[in-house]
């Protein structure tokens, strides 16, 4: 695997971390390290960065590695800052919510999106129902029953998060806009 490659690789997992509620510390370290101890062509690196669209993310991250990292005392927002360090490697439920509420149109949105998965889904979780998609209203709510008997304080804990309308929220919302992560309805 070419430099370059790797490289986008390294901040395509990030970013897919990232949109769970955190990527940790040792990712941030990482990507000091590729930039400073690997040499690379930086023209071929952004052109995949800007093609996957995680320019922006990457830049940021760079400057959020100097800063921990590097000699230089960068100004690194410290809602981003607060949003890793809180969130850990595969982020904590509020960070989750907020990022899925972005994504998913609002807090209807990441509503009907936890409510309802897809049909390929929730055939992975009840084989009975493959090869049967008219059946799929009653193992939604099926679904619905075998998860609160079993996570009720995970689901409500979920569920009080998405319903909160904090000002870090709104700070993490507007993280997400400037990083390059879009509503994807």
């Amino acid at each position: 695997m070419s430099d370059e490659f790797y490289y986008f690789y390294h901040i395509a997992h990030m970013a897919k971390h990232f949109e769970l509620g955190g990527c940790g510390i040792r990712a941030v370290l990482d990507t000091w390290i590729l930039n400073h101890r690997c040499e690379f062509d930086s023209d071929a690196r952004l052109e995949m960065l800007r093609r996957g669209s995680l320019d922006k993310f990457e830049a940021e991250i760079r400057s959020l590695s100097e800063s921990w990292f590097g000699d230089t005392a960068d100004c690194t927002p410290e809602i981003l800052e607060k949003f890793i360090l809180t969130g850990g490697a595969y982020g904590n439920v509020q960070n989750g919510v907020v990022l899925s509420r972005k994504m998913k149109g609002g807090r209807l949105g990441y509503l009907l999106h936890r409510l309802f998965v897809p049909y390929s889904q929730l055939k992975s979780y009840y084989p009975f129902l493959d090869g049967k998609p008219y059946l799929l209203p009653l193992y939604e709510v099926r679904r619905w029953f075998d998860a609160f008997r079993r996570d009720r304080k995970k689901y409500l804990f979920e569920f009080s998060e998405n319903i909160k309308n904090d000002g870090n929220s709104e700070q993490i919302s507007k993280m997400l806009t400037d990083l390059g992560f879009n509503e994807k309805g």
